[in-house]
């Protein structure tokens, strides 16, 4: 008996692995090319799986100035978006965001970089 409970709390307390997001990897380059919009927005308002966003600049394709993106902020491959942030978004066909948590970009150095980019290609 006591064998028995033994094991159940070793099993009950051991451990458990923490579960990455399961996505495949894409650079920004490869979602840019991926992608039928590439915006620059601003983040104005989160409520649930929705965010409501400023379209301040469109590098690839044609966005409004303003769009409503469903957002995962519970996942594991969430994107971290917050209220106020500017980054660069991946849009499919139909709208929707691409990439999971590396579908939006923050960091200045590689908005600038796809900025370069998109007027290439």
């Amino acid at each position: 008996m006591r064998f028995l409970l033994l094991a159940v709390l070793t099993l009950a307390l051991a451990p458990r692995t923490a579960r990455a997001c399961d996505i495949d990897f894409f650079t920004p380059y490869d979602l840019h090319d991926r992608a039928t919009t590439v915006v620059l927005i601003k983040v104005d308002k989160l409520a649930g799986r929705t965010g409501t966003v400023s379209v301040i600049d469109t590098f690839k394709g044609v966005a409004g100035s303003t769009l409503t993106l469903e957002v995962d902020r519970e996942s594991s491959c969430s994107t971290g978006m917050k209220v106020g942030q500017l980054g660069v978004v991946f849009l499919d066909e139909d709208g929707n965001m691409q990439g999971a948590y590396e579908g939006f970009e923050r960091d200045a150095k590689v908005i600038d970089a796809l900025r370069a980019y998109s007027s290439t290609s």
